[in-house]
């Protein structure tokens, strides 16, 4: 799942996001979307620090049409990149995505944290308006729905959003070609 996140030779690294697909060559096409970032050390810190900073990112223009007409909920819709946001940005292996069904059928999603058995999700408070909770309990072990999983564009908006200095470019292709983040600090 970590093949779109990309080391570099500094302690930076680059998370890719493929934009077309050949389906002839059935291989990705030239171009590719690329955050070039610090990631945050694995501490309860960083992880609280993290968590805070995508939740008070979430914003509208991230949502899909589908999210956006629920206007009395702000963090509806917001689960699959608010996650995949934290996934990417804590270095560590010990996160793993899952998914459950709540009652009315609607999938949610968030982080375990299998060093700590922790749950982590940023928008656990869409379910303080509803009688019920969020579904941990029939939650699974789930690869990112996203085609290919690769990350989402809203996830990379998010990062975009929360990370100053950060540099995001197009290039064709994210194992060579980097831009620097030096003329941004």
């Amino acid at each position: 799942m970590n093949n779109y996140l990309i080391s570099t030779d500094t302690d930076k690294k680059k998370l890719a996001r493929p934009l077309q697909w050949d389906k002839h060559t059935k291989n990705w096409k030239s171009k590719w979307d690329v955050i070039e970032f610090i990631p945050y050390q694995y501490t309860k810190e960083n992880i609280d620090k993290v968590y805070s900073l995508v939740k008070n990112n979430l914003s509208n223009d991230l949502l899909t049409d589908k999210y956006k007409l629920v206007k009395d909920n702000p963090m509806y819709g917001h689960c699959t990149h608010a996650s995949q946001a934290i996934f990417w940005l804590v270095d560590t292996a010990y996160f793993i995505p899952m998914r459950g069904q709540d009652i009315t059928g609607e999938y949610h999603w968030w982080l375990l944290d299998t060093h700590t058995n922790q749950i982590i999700d940023a928008t656990s408070d869409q379910f303080n308006m509803f009688d019920y909770s969020p579904p941990y309990e029939n939650g699974k072990k789930t690869p990112w729905h996203t085609w290919k999983q690769i990350p989402k564009k809203q996830t990379l908006d998010l990062i975009q959003k929360i990370l100053q200095p950060c540099v995001r470019y197009n290039v064709a292709d994210p194992y060579t070609d980097y831009a620097t983040l030096e003329p941004f600090l």
